[in-house]
């Protein structure tokens, strides 16, 4: 699988470098899942800092763009987007745990699993089911 890596030309070297072993990583896990990913596409902002997204699924493109996220667990969520092609849906959240016990270390796993659960009430839902108990700052609300 040959997967274009989109780098904003204004992107230091320096700021590359620091992204490759999250791009390795996200290549590796597509081919394990058998995902047709085919750009990741590193976002900039070149006046500085600015509030943004930490990634970005398109599953119509087979594109994932990361801006904050350099992390296993951003890459694994939008991985699950192209997995499903759908938002934070219960079969979203599944397949995500699921990769989270495959692509993450053990002891990484329940965190990982509970920031899912912070953030999208169908996970909160599935967390419940695998944990058999609430995460700590259960909140009932719509996504």
């Amino acid at each position: 699988m040959c997967v274009e890596v989109i780098i904003p030309p204004d992107k230091p070297a320096q700021a590359v470098a620091r992204w490759q072993p999250i791009i390795r990583y996200t290549k590796k896990v597509a081919e394990l899942e058998g995902i047709d990913l085919r750009q990741i596409i590193l976002h900039s902002h070149p006046a500085g800092s600015l509030a943004c997204y930490m990634a970005e699924a398109d599953w119509e493109a087979h594109s994932i763009t990361l801006c904050g996220g350099q992390d296993r667990q951003t890459a694994l969520h939008e991985l699950a987007h192209l997995l499903i092609e759908d938002y934070h849906t219960r079969f979203w959240a599944q397949e995500l745990f699921r990769m989270h016990r495959l692509y993450l270390p053990a002891n990484r796993v329940g965190r990982a699993d509970k920031m899912v659960a912070k953030e999208y009430q169908k996970a909160r839902q599935l967390y419940l089911s695998v944990y058999g108990t609430r995460p700590p700052w259960w909140v009932r609300s719509k996504d």
